[in-house]
């Protein structure tokens, strides 16, 4: 298939617009009995692992939607089509989706947003709440105990996640991840290249997903990424995954952005020194301005000057 292709032996999700992938072909419905399909899962502290069991699957009927928060999965077998809605508890990567049929059963492998947070339970909804919980079951095969080390969170607010009482019955809310990031595409080793090229001025926010500074930052990323991006286009790094990497680009703190100009040029600055999106906005749109201008009289320079804390003013006699 033209959208998919094969990595290590795993079928990687394409990611379209932040919104939707589909991998599979149409027309698996019709008279078909609709049967919810048994849904089991394992993690670690970054990752996800989901198998759907769908005995006597027609593997080229695999339909797949895939976005930040939701799962929706369909195929046919003998005599029915198995179709399920997955809303996670918390945000994943669907740029690191892949996925794999086997016989009976779909495995997906998937890369949490925010990778130093074990999940108390799957899905959004709590036990109890819904049917869909009846198909839910643990991965005992993946299935591995939590590293005591991370039992603490980073971030605010998000302690009653290990009050075990009370993660397993609030309804989950995305406190810190609801910001629109579709703007601010993953890129990696192989796609960065290709990102950049063409593209007069962008920017790249190189960060840790165990780091408290990167987090922050990649917010304000995304919070402004929608109001800039015809002007200065921006993407980001994982560190996590990229390791060779952040070596090949000398990059060694967290987080840390550059801008790219198109003549090969790069300007190094710390986006943790901004501490609101206006202000790293402001910045940026600044890089897209001509490096000198003419001041053509006092007024004119009064007004220049007010808008920055420093300045470097030249005089030259035009006559010369």
């Amino acid at each position: 298939m033209a959208d998919a292709m094969r990595v290590g032996g795993l079928m990687r999700c394409i990611f379209a617009c932040g919104l939707l992938l589909a991998v599979g072909v149409p027309g698996v419905g019709g008279s078909k009995l609709r049967t919810t399909p048994r849904l089991q899962w394992a993690q670690r502290q970054g990752m996800l692992y989901l198998k759907v069991v769908t005995p006597e699957l027609i593997q080229d009927s695999v339909e797949i939607s895939l976005n930040s928060t939701q799962l929706h999965f369909t195929a046919a077998a003998t005599g029915q089509l198995y179709e399920i809605r997955v809303n996670f508890f918390r945000r994943i990567e669907p740029q690191q989706c892949e996925w794999e049929v086997k016989s009976g059963e779909v495995q997906f492998t998937m890369q949490k947003k925010f990778e130093w947070m074990y999940w108390p339970r799957l899905l959004r909804e709590p036990r109890g709440t819904g049917n869909l919980w009846d198909h839910v079951g643990v991965d005992w095969r993946r299935w591995k105990a939590e590293d005591e080390r991370y039992t603490t969170p980073i971030g605010r607010g998000e302690d009653d996640w290990y009050d075990e009482d009370h993660a397993l019955k609030k309804v989950a809310k995305f406190p810190f991840e609801e910001w629109d990031d579709t703007m601010v595409p993953l890129l990696n080793a192989s796609t960065i290249s290709e990102w950049l090229e063409g593209k007069p001025v962008s920017t790249i926010l190189f960060f840790d997903r165990a780091d408290q500074k990167s987090l922050m930052s990649h917010a304000m990323f995304a919070s402004i990424s929608k109001m800039i991006k015809d002007h200065v286009p921006m993407a980001r790094v994982d560190k996590g995954n990229n390791m060779l990497l952040m070596k090949k680009m000398h990059i060694t703190r967290f987080p840390s952005a550059q801008i790219f100009l198109e003549s090969g040029e790069t300007l190094p600055f710390d986006p943790s020194v901004f501490k609101r999106g206006r202000d790293l906005l402001d910045f940026l749109f600044r890089q897209t301005q001509p490096a000198w201008g003419d001041l053509h009289n006092l007024t004119h320079a009064e007004a220049f000057l007010s808008n920055y804390s420093r300045v470097a003013v030249g005089m030259f006699d035009k006559a010369g």
